[in-house]
């Protein structure tokens, strides 16, 4: 895993953090809003109680313990439930449709507990005071008979504020969701450098027969010669690294004539040296990637061990090592092997850059070197399907049965690996936009329950109009007639 998506995991707990503090913001002030529209309609009876000797006390007694029973039922579902969720292991495929192998460790962890259950007693506490104290300043006289209408009108500004506030936050999850979604769809429309539709990568353990080299490499040539005679692949070829591959490697490299003496010991930052990742390929490799040569050539069959030295770099590679400068024919240096220095290598072709490691890096500097240079290096392959799809294991485990069938073979179609690498994006849109329509709903109910109050606090005025407006209809002729008899 790179540095990058290291961040990107570090991001997403506070990311969802915010997000599920936000929604536990927004359940509590709409618990508290329908606590005090439910108030408002027991204002009579608080006010028949303390009519009839009834101490404040007692209420204060009575209602904290409602609200202690249903926060404490409210408690114990929220936890059920969050135990279910933890303990299923398709949670993050079921949500996102992302592999349960990318890693997440989704646990209920007792801090977290603690603070939700702490809040749950704070609004416990709060909803349960403030049916007191909607009466606590009001004559019960006056509320008997209806007469303190306005006084609870008045202090309703503060309901309608705690709504204000819920549908806010309900609209930055809701923003925050679409942020991310669109962010997740334009790493999907990254360019990658080359097609992923109907790649497969298989990877073979020559090291549990313990082959050496020249048995791998007849190996991973008769391999090769099978997959190509299968009817659902059209391409096949041999490489160290099918990108992306986020355990990839960088090597130092350097400019012909500027590498470093035998037996000098590379520093972080050696003088003249270049980090690059570096893949030994087989011929053909760019044309199963569809990766394309925009210089120069790809390697031969002629590229062998017996011939002269080449490599094929990616753009940029080609312009860190010389801006500006045709890169065809410049001369490439590995690092001396202990004592032995290593012939150096001639640029015959120049490739496209691709997003080696991670999709969310930009394209690195990639080195390409032929397989047959490079032996016993080379034990993956790259085949690509008829259909986009990609090969299944069951092809790719009949061929390698028949090759050898000593040497286990695992693949993976690339599609997928690039899938688990967009699993936290995908986690964290699913997510959050799920939190969001739960705030817009309880938006929506906190706003119908002033709705409610407002409704409840103002039927005589409303029945007064109702009544005004029916009966003038029926007045306007009468009060006509009156005034023709006068004249």
């Amino acid at each position: 895993m790179t540095v990058e998506e290291r961040t990107a995991l570090a991001k997403l707990p506070r990311l969802l953090a915010v997000a599920v503090g936000l929604l536990l913001l927004i359940a509590c002030a709409n618990v508290a809003n329908l606590s005090l529209v439910r108030a408002s309609a027991r204002r009579r009876e608080l006010a028949t109680r303390l009519a009839l000797g009834a101490s404040r006390r007692s209420l204060f007694g009575r209602l904290l313990l409602e609200g202690a029973v249903l926060a404490t039922a409210g408690m114990l579902l929220g936890v059920a439930i969050a135990q279910l969720l933890v303990r299923s292991h398709s949670i993050a495929s079921t949500v996102a449709g992302m592999p349960a192998r990318v890693g997440l460790d989704v646990t209920l962890d007792r801090r977290v507990l603690i603070l939700a259950l702490g809040v749950c007693a704070f609004t416990a506490l709060v909803v349960s005071v403030a049916p007191v104290l909607q009466v606590m300043h009001v004559s019960p006289g006056a509320v008997l008979k209806d007469g303190a209408a306005g006084a609870v009108r008045r202090r309703s500004f503060g309901q309608r504020a705690l709504v204000a506030a819920q549908v806010a936050a309900a609209l930055v999850l809701l923003a925050s969701a679409a942020i991310v979604y669109n962010t997740f769809r334009r790493v999907l429309a990254v360019d990658l450098g080359f097609d992923a539709r109907g790649l497969t990568a298989a990877s073979a353990d020559y090291w549990e027969p313990k082959l050496d080299s020249a048995e791998g490499i007849a190996y991973y040539r008769e391999w090769m010669r099978r997959a190509a005679e299968d009817p659902g692949i059209v391409a096949v070829a041999a490489a160290s690294v099918v990108p992306p591959a986020s355990w990839a490697r960088t090597r130092w490299i350097f400019r012909g004539g500027e590498e470093p003496p035998p037996g000098t010991r590379l520093g972080d930052a050696p003088e003249g040296g270049m980090r690059v990742y570096f893949d030994m390929v087989s011929p053909g490799f760019f044309d199963v990637m569809k990766l394309p040569i925009t210089m120069g050539r790809g390697f031969l069959e002629s590229d062998d061990d017996r011939g002269e030295r080449v490599v094929v770099v990616s753009r940029r590679l080609a312009a860190i090592a010389w801006p500006n400068e045709n890169p065809l024919g410049k001369m490439l240096s590995l690092p001396a092997s202990g004592s032995k220095r290593l012939p150096p290598m001639r640029v015959v072709g120049v490739t496209g850059d691709v997003k080696f490691a991670s999709i969310f890096d930009d394209a690195p500097p990639v080195a390409y070197v032929p397989a047959a240079q490079h032996p016993g290096e080379t034990h993956r392959f790259v085949v690509r399907s008829l259909t986009g799809d990609g090969v299944p294991d069951a092809t790719i485990q009949r061929i390698g049965t028949a090759t050898d069938s000593r040497v286990p073979i695992y693949s993976n179609i690339v599609t997928d690996v690039l899938g688990e690498q967009l699993g936290p994006q995908r986690v964290a849109s699913a997510w959050i936009g799920v939190f969001g329509v739960i705030a817009l709903l309880l938006a929506a109910i906190g706003l119908y329950g002033v709705v409610a109050q407002g409704v409840l606090h103002r039927t005589r005025e409303l029945n007064a109009r109702s009544f005004t407006v029916s009966r003038a209809p029926a007045m306007r002729p009468r009060t006509r007639t009156l005034r023709a008899r006068r004249l």
